[in-house]
């Protein structure tokens, strides 16, 4: 079977060096390799092995990829013909979508680029339990936005994660206005980016926005804080 590998939207891996600021002794590192050892893991991972081997899966015919570091991160097999096609990622057709229209910058207005922490769909998804709950990570957030639009007579609006349903929710914000389906438009119209570590920060960067990253101790505690660093 003829087949082409996808890479071109890949995320930015954790560099050990940022690992190693988390002051994560060589023991704390092999614990935590351990948990995450299971037998379901150890099964796919010789399947794997004993398909490339012994069934003979065919290297890829074409790769798909978006940078030369999106390289890295293809696991299937390759060979001398395999042809590597270079494109670029969706974040960046929607902004060639968006460069040229017409809108004003907001001055005295900034986006919060939302991650959904408490309520990510990705939890139930690897089985996990979310980095921090609605009730100690939102104040803090409201905590922050108070603060910056105070001293700095600023307003803060919400880029709502893609996954969130925030209708179904208590006012998590403030009162603050929280616009799902918007983000490239709200960072393009926006003074400044506020972020934890979310991919849209492409856009802030497109557009050459300053970007302020925030984090909380829940957040530290988690693989999360290596990705903010």
């Amino acid at each position: 079977v003829k087949y082409c590998v996808f890479v071109a939207n890949a995320l930015p891996r954790i560099n050990s060096k940022l690992l190693d600021r988390m002051r994560r002794t060589t023991l704390t590192k092999l614990l935590s390799k351990a948990k995450k050892i299971t037998l379901t893991n150890l099964v796919n991972f010789l399947l794997n092995r004993l398909a490339e081997i012994s069934v003979g899966i065919a290297p890829a015919l074409f790769i798909l990829a978006g940078g030369e570091k999106s390289i890295s991160y293809n696991r299937y097999p390759t060979s001398p013909e395999t042809e590597i096609l270079w494109l670029h990622t969706l974040d960046y057709d929607l902004y060639l979508k968006e460069k040229d229209t017409l809108s004003q910058v907001e001055n005295n207005t900034g986006v919060f680029l939302d991650e959904y922490v408490p309520f990510h769909p990705d939890y139930s998804y690897y089985n996990t339990s979310p980095y921090s709950t609605a009730e100690e990570y939102y104040p803090l957030l409201r905590n922050f936005f108070d603060f910056l639009e105070s001293k700095y007579h600023v307003r803060i609006v919400i880029a709502a994660h893609p996954r969130s349903n925030y209708e179904e929710y208590p006012d998590y914000f403030g009162g603050r206005l929280a616009i799902k389906g918007k983000t490239i438009e709200l960072v393009k119209k926006s003074e400044f980016v506020i972020a934890h570590s979310s991919t849209a920060i492409n856009f802030a960067v497109l557009f050459k926005k300053p970007v302020i990253f925030v984090t909380t101790n829940k957040l530290r505690q988690s693989g999360q804080s290596a990705l903010i660093d």
